[in-house]
């Protein structure tokens, strides 16, 4: 079993790899949420969910969000939940096994159009922040911002 340092590495590397695959759009940072946030267009929605999809595998929407394991349901809560139309995607170095072990680290994005059918934002966050700064720096620095 890895260390949670090493799923901590393991889940940094992999959101580094979607930094350096993402087109070059500027990443900012969303102090409220401690999310990195990047403005999308819908024109090219079906590539930036692609490349999302492959670090953050997992998906759910609004409507669906019921199903979510209970980490999910907990991370979206607190950033607001998700409305129509929303989703939450999820990636973790290891699932949760429902035990009293602390929770795995893992990321998550939230998919938020906006209202004008054109604009899409994507946040990306963490979750089970054991040392928050040092992994929000990590955070930052994965996706290039200062």
């Amino acid at each position: 079993m890895a260390s949670p340092e090493d799923a901590w590495e393991a889940l940094f590397g992999r959101l580094a790899a979607l930094r350096t695959s993402w087109p070059s759009r500027a990443w900012t940072y969303d102090r409220r949420l401690k999310c990195v946030t990047c403005v999308l267009t819908k024109a090219d929605e079906a590539r930036d969910m692609a490349a999302v999809a492959a670090v953050l595998p997992a998906s759910w929407t609004a409507s669906t969000l019921v199903d979510a394991p209970p980490e999910v349901r907990e991370a979206v809560g607190a950033c607001g939940g998700l409305r129509a139309g929303q989703s939450v995607s999820w990636g973790a170095e290891t699932p949760s096994d429902g035990s009293d072990e602390a929770p795995a680290p893992a990321a998550f994005g939230l998919w938020w159009p906006w209202g004008d059918a054109v604009t899409i934002s994507l946040r990306i966050g963490l979750r089970a922040v054991d040392q928050p700064e040092v992994r929000y720096t990590r955070l930052r620095d994965a996706f290039g911002i200062a």
